[in-house]
């Protein structure tokens, strides 16, 4: 929602406490629907026991990101495949013997042929 922006990045650190007592509390971020802003604002309400329980806040987020799908996020339904690939640095634990073999940092599709 704030996209890892601080959340009072006008207010000194030493004067937050100050702040949050004078009921202040941070705007709708550009990004936050409506609905859990409101969920957001009911979290800081200053009676704790007017607060929602954790299985509350769970159901109402859980609703209210089940009506954005398809709506606010992409589907990539991208299929990841390994590629074979010679190991482009000498093996650090290989005997000194073989320390001035060359080594073939070309991919092994490389050495593949149709």
């Amino acid at each position: 929602m704030t996209r890892g922006a601080p959340p009072y990045p006008d207010v000194n650190t030493f004067d937050i406490t100050v702040y949050l007592l004078q009921g202040r509390r941070l705007l709708q971020p550009e990004y936050c629907p409506d609905p859990l802003y409101e969920v957001m604002l009911k979290c800081w309400h200053p009676k704790a026991e007017m607060r929602p329980s954790f299985s509350e806040l769970v159901s109402r987020i859980s609703a209210i990101f089940s009506t954005f799908i398809g709506e606010h996020y992409v589907h990539v339904n991208a299929t990841y495949v390994n590629v074979k690939c010679v190991a482009p640095y000498p093996s650090l634990l290989s005997s000194e013997d073989n320390a001035d073999d060359e080594v073939d940092t070309r991919p092994a599709s490389f050495w593949e042929t149709s």
